[in-house]
């Protein structure tokens, strides 16, 4: 993402949940990359606290499962950049 793309979502995703919750919606937020120890779990707990309704939901998706997932996002990323001539493979 780009720091624009990022600028427009820190001011639109508060306005987001706070309609959401006021109206009783459900909000579902997929996250593949919580485990990163690049988290700033701190500041995430800072930006939830207002909303006293969150349930988190925490599944494991075993590597038979997510194995073919991740196969598929290199085959996409190869068929953009590499065979378009954008990107090399690395050696």
């Amino acid at each position: 993402m780009t720091a624009s793309m990022c600028e427009r979502m820190r001011s639109a995703i508060p306005l987001f949940m706070m309609d959401a919750y006021n109206k009783s919606e459900n909000v579902l937020i997929v996250a593949e990359d919580f485990d990163r120890k690049e988290i700033d779990y701190k500041r995430l707990r800072h930006f939830i606290r207002p909303y006293n309704r969150i349930k988190v939901v925490v599944t494991y998706r075993r590597l038979h499962d997510w194995l073919p997932s991740f196969y598929n996002q290199i085959m996409d990323h190869y068929i953009l950049k590499y065979l378009a001539g954008d990107e090399h493979f690395p050696r």
